[in-house]
């Protein structure tokens, strides 16, 4: 029973694992965020850009460091310089020096000296590239607003488009006015979502960038068992960092793994009630050993003073009572090593149960086959220290199982190597097997042996082990010298 349920324990633990693998394995979190992605992208928004509205404008233009000046490319005193060119109207020696071997100077240097003489641009000029002033903003945008020329409407219109996203004049400007700048930077380096102060979710596709409300992302993140949520200083960790989202995963109740979770801890309770109540049968079984190894000590004892009283007048006893008295006598001594033994098993030392005598095999073979009538064939007879009196037991149980099953002669042999004794009983019928044997059981009390699973029992004890095999019937006894 007890390794049934253990096997069933082992089997729903691994079909556990494996379903839970295959459940990890079926949706992945990245899988269900690009679901998330593509479902969001085909929502309606009240609020959209078309993705040729944006690819119309150049991209350094939409950066928000386009407004700074570019430190990474142009010195300060570079910098300092082209400033000088306003109110000088002439290049200084030094920025002179740096054009011959910065070319990519010359049009900065250029529009300042446009400006400071007063120059009209031509607007084709503002649109090539490149667009931004090493200062920082776009060439266009400060024209529009040092120029002392008179810029009419349409040429403002012409200039607005090459202006920064930061300044009021861009196109795009209204769009994103209230998106803070790193939202802006993110859309426009190709991230394809962003979630905003407001809990809007701007997303960004081939359709171009849609604003959707908070109700509305939501309801689909649910939808695909995702949190999303704004990264923040405090935010510890993230199953996935994209953008400023942290993306983790809802996993909905799985009610199958929390039946078979229910049903393991159901096995897990039946087993340890089955190992308590085996336990409390023990102690049962231990009791009633006890008690009647104390209670038949006193009978024992009161048999042997009588044993001990017809011995001394056994001379005049007549000669059918003195066969009677042999056989109380072998009674007797057999009731007072059985209860001798039983108190061992009571003992706490793991040895004591299977005392040991030392005897010749043949003596003891000879006790042993006597009663029922049968030789034996031994190879050696040697004097050995064993515990006869249990290996007696399972020998003599082996000769009456094969007297009561067995079919033909019945034989006995007996062979001493230099670390093992086998003894081998054997007939010329057909062992059953394991599955006859189960259920064909005897359900009378008339074989009060104590069985060959006992035997085996015993064996084990005594550190050895019982050895049964068909075609023919052959049943052996092999312990450890």
């Amino acid at each position: 029973m007890r390794t049934r349920l253990l096997y069933l324990l082992i089997t729903l633990t691994a079909v556990l694992g494996q379903s839970n693998l295959a459940h990890g394995q079926e949706q992945t979190l990245q899988d269900r965020w690009q679901h998330f992605l593509r479902q969001a992208e085909s929502l309606s928004a009240a609020r959209a850009l078309p993705s040729q509205s944006i690819n119309s404008y150049p991209v350094d233009l939409l950066l928000s460091a386009s407004a700074y000046p570019d430190f990474s490319r142009y010195s300060w005193q570079t910098i300092t310089d082209l400033k000088a060119i306003a109110s000088q109207c002439a290049l200084s020696p030094g920025l002179s020096k740096t054009l011959a071997s910065r070319p990519e100077l010359q049009k900065a240097a250029s529009f300042e000296l446009a400006l400071c003489q007063g120059d009209e641009l031509p607007i084709r000029w503002f649109k090539t590239a490149p667009f931004l002033h090493p200062a920082g903003g776009s060439y266009a945008e400060r024209y529009l607003a040092f120029s002392t020329h008179n810029i009419t409407a349409e040429q403002s219109a012409e200039l607005q488009p090459y202006t920064t996203l930061s300044d009021p004049q861009h196109p795009l400007y209204t769009f994103f006015t209230d998106l803070e700048t790193a939202g802006r930077d993110a859309l426009v380096s190709g991230y394809r979502a962003y979630i905003d102060r407001q809990q809007r979710l701007w997303i960004s596709g081939d359709f171009g960038i849609r604003v959707l409300s908070a109700l509305q992302w939501k309801k689909v993140a649910l939808d695909q068992q995702l949190v999303l949520s704004a990264i923040t200083a405090a935010t510890q960790s993230c199953q996935l960092r994209y953008s400023n989202l942290c993306v983790s995963s809802q996993e909905k109740p799985n009610i199958s793994l929390w039946l078979s979770v229910i049903l393991l801890l159901l096995l897990a309770a039946t087993l340890s009630r089955t190992l308590w109540l085996r336990r409390q049968q023990a102690k049962e079984k231990r009791f009633i050993l006890q008690l009647l190894t104390h209670e038949l000590r006193t009978p024992i004892t009161s048999l042997g003073l009588t044993v001990e009283q017809f011995r001394q007048q056994f001379d005049t006893l007549p000669e059918l009572a003195q066969d009677t008295f042999g056989r109380l006598l072998a009674d007797h001594q057999r009731l007072a090593q059985l209860a001798q033994t039983s108190k061992g098993f009571l003992s706490s030392d793991p040895n004591e149960p299977f005392q040991c005598q030392t005897a010749y095999l043949s003596d003891w073979l000879d006790h042993c086959v006597a009663k029922h009538e049968l030789s034996y064939e031994l190879t050696q007879d040697i004097e050995l220290t064993l515990p006869y009196y249990w290996l007696g037991i399972c020998l003599d149980n082996l000769i009456r199982n094969a007297k009561q099953h067995g079919q033909g002669t019945i034989s006995i042999t007996a062979s001493v190597t230099d670390t093992r004794l086998r003894l081998c009983v054997s007939d010329e019928g057909e062992f059953p097997s394991r599955l006859k044997r189960l259920f064909s059981r005897s359900r009378t009390t008339s074989n009060m042996g104590i069985g060959l699973r006992l035997v085996s029992h015993l064996m084990l004890k005594m550190g050895g082990k019982l050895t049964c095999k068909a075609h023919p019937t052959r049943c052996q006894l092999e312990l450890p010298l």
